[in-house]
């Protein structure tokens, strides 16, 4: 059986992330760690992200770890990797066999 904690991150990884407040908490680039901001748009393997700046920061989602904002949920961390799908997909394929 799966704790609580994973079975959040593996349905905020399905969830819609486009809108949510995200914040850079790991990154091989020291740039971008503390990056925090709007999540605008994403592909299979980039963020842009409103940051605080009003600038559009591109942040890949592969090496990275974010931290997802939830209105009325708290934060939840989530390892980039597992965010590399399309969008679209992302929920059927993390989802499937629930």
């Amino acid at each position: 059986m799966q704790s609580p904690a994973t079975l959040r991150e593996k349905y905020l990884a399905a969830h819609e992330l486009n809108g949510l407040t995200v914040t850079v908490i790991g990154s091989p680039d020291v740039k971008r760690l503390g990056l925090s901001g709007l999540g605008l748009r994403e592909t299979k393997n980039m963020f842009i992200i409103k940051a605080d700046n009003n600038l559009n920061v591109s942040v890949p989602k592969s090496g990275c770890r974010f931290r997802f904002y939830v209105s009325g949920r708290g934060a939840c961390e989530l390892d980039g990797s597992l965010l590399c799908y399309a969008p679209e997909s992302r929920t059927k394929k993390l989802l499937k066999g629930r």
